[in-house]
């Protein structure tokens, strides 16, 4: 886009340079005449007001519906330009009708000075509605936008380009300013590349990315994050931990007798049996800042910033409590239901030294070790490392 708009800049800027017309401002009037080599070889004159005088609003309007005034073997057409005493060339519509893209010359009073067709067709009008008229009267808040670009060019700065939305389009638009030959800035140009599809398919392609992120960092199965995500999880609250001095926890959750609810339900209803559990499990988390993740096979694992060792005990509970509530019938276990073991840790020791995947590794090792004994105490129950309680 960059290359595509520095191109139109370009060719925007060329076109100032070398309009074939010429205005000529007396007192009263603003005549639009031909310059002498337009149609002859010649480059043409910059479009400028003779020296003397000051640009007037909308310093003219230029039509291939305006007639020229007698002078030029026409009649003056009435209306907006009879009223501000101005003359037509319908030469400078020609040559914007050349350009490939919208754009819309406006003076600095907010008027229409000379418009293509193109860019006509974006309000679905001819050009010759808009000329003489308003910006504002077609683009609400053009005006407040208008002087904010003139300050800013009057400052010797250049323009930033920007992207417009109009009825469903988007548009890149690029803005140049118009000079006198007294080096003053009477109008400036507005340049519309059309980018609809482009952001469009910008559009399509960030939802792409966005849903190969969350594959890439959830489990296809639950739904849950999967253990990448819960690995970076922790160690971003590990850092913040140390840095906050306030206390982490880890829950590390497992299913209990899973494999043999598996060979005598099925796997089918062994997957139906995880996304329940799953969905319990992320209920219990209240906490936009806590993680509850897979871990792998028949294993989940829970993040708690900002939790002591009594908190997460409440919270390693409820999820028991909450899984036993499902009442999924398990045919070999001593509780009859689908139950949990849960091992907790607690990371509180800010000021000991280490790097963060040491103390990922020691938290981890701790909270395996509590689940260890969670099972050996005959499962369905949580243990802390080092141990507080056991349901």
């Amino acid at each position: 886009m960059a290359t595509q708009g520095e191109a139109m800049r370009k060719m925007s800027l060329q076109m100032n340079d070398t309009l074939p017309v010429r205005l000529v401002a007396s007192s009263t009037t603003v005549r639009a005449t031909k310059n002498d080599n337009f149609g002859k070889g010649g480059q043409g004159a910059p479009l400028h007001v003779a020296a003397g005088t000051q640009p007037a609003s909308g310093a003219s309007m230029l039509s291939d519906r305006a007639t020229r005034d007698e002078g030029h073997g026409g009649q003056r057409r009435g209306g907006w330009a009879e009223d501000k005493g101005l003359l037509f060339d319908a030469s400078l519509q020609a040559v914007y009708d050349t350009f490939p893209m919208p754009i819309g010359l406006i003076g600095r009073d907010g008027r229409y000075i000379v418009v293509n067709t193109a860019y006509a067709a974006i309000h679905e009008l001819e050009p010759v509605q808009l000329i003489g008229n308003r910006v504002e009267n077609f683009v609400p808040g053009a005006l407040a936008q208008l002087r904010q670009d003139l300050a800013v060019l009057d400052a010797g700065l250049r323009v930033a380009d920007r992207e417009i939305a109009w009825k469903e389009r988007v548009f890149h638009e690029l803005i140049q300013p118009v000079r006198n030959p007294g080096g003053q800035i009477f109008a400036l140009t507005s340049t519309l590349i059309d980018i609809t599809s482009r952001k469009q398919a910008e559009r399509v392609l960030e939802k792409n990315h966005r849903r190969w992120q969350f594959h890439a960092s959830h489990d296809h199965l639950t739904g849950l994050p999967n253990r990448r995500h819960i690995d970076e999880a922790l160690d971003q609250q590990l850092r913040r931990s140390v840095q906050d001095a306030t206390p982490l926890s880890v829950l590390m959750i497992d299913v209990d007798m899973f494999k043999d609810y598996n060979d005598h339900v099925g796997h089918l209803q062994g997957d139906q049996c995880l996304r329940s559990i799953a969905k319990q499990l992320r209920q219990v988390m209240r906490r936009s800042s806590d993680v509850m993740g897979r871990y792998g096979g028949e294993e989940f694992m829970a993040v708690l910033p900002g939790t002591g060792a009594a908190h997460a005990l409440r919270i390693a509970l409820n999820a028991l409590q909450e899984v036993r509530n499902l009442q999924l019938m398990h045919p070999t276990s001593p509780h009859g239901c689908v139950t949990l073991s849960i091992g907790v840790a607690t990371f509180d020791d800010f000021a000991r030294k280490a790097s963060v995947a040491q103390q990922r590794s020691e938290l981890l090792g701790q909270a395996d070790q509590a689940l260890y004994t969670a099972k050996a105490q005959g499962r369905n129950t949580v243990c802390v490392h080092p141990a507080i309680h056991r349901s």
